[in-house]
């Protein structure tokens, strides 16, 4: 029984992700959910978003991400100017201020922190990424093993 709501559970969320978000009327008492995975805004990203425009990563998702009530995704790149700080040879980390307000442009309302590369540019980092966060309205989660 817990298997078939399981699956009951992911062919909804996924309905919902890939299906289209048609107008709806004021009464309209649904509210509609999109769920991103992992948002990558550092590296050959930033490079394609340099030339593309900043707006250029959400492009093709816009439409799916903006229409829907709550958008949530999981940031896989902090957003700071800190130094890195972790040993990886990954590393990962967007613009601050001007990728949070893409974010927030695309309909992002939420955004996990509780990824492998939150503390990429330490404390001072992670700090930095809340503040702009904060700065365009977008809420976060994940944090509680950390404070």
């Amino acid at each position: 029984m817990r298997k078939r709501r399981i699956i009951i559970l992911a062919g909804l969320i996924l309905t919902g992700i890939f299906g289209a978000f048609p107008a709806r009327a004021q009464s309209d008492p649904a509210i509609r959910f999109c769920l991103a995975g992992d948002i990558m805004l550092g590296r050959g990203v930033k490079r394609m978003s340099d030339r593309n425009g900043p707006g250029y990563p959400f492009a093709a998702t816009c439409s799916l991400t903006a229409g829907a009530d709550i958008t949530i995704g999981n940031l896989e790149s902090p957003l700071t100017s800190a130094g890195f700080k972790s040993t990886s040879p990954w590393h990962f980390k967007g613009d601050t201020v001007i990728a949070a307000l893409e974010l927030k442009r695309a309909g992002f309302n939420m955004v996990s922190l509780a990824n492998n590369h939150t503390l990429d540019c330490g404390i001072q980092g992670l700090f930095q990424c809340t503040g702009v966060l904060d700065l365009a309205g977008i809420a976060y989660s994940g944090l509680a093993q950390l404070m």
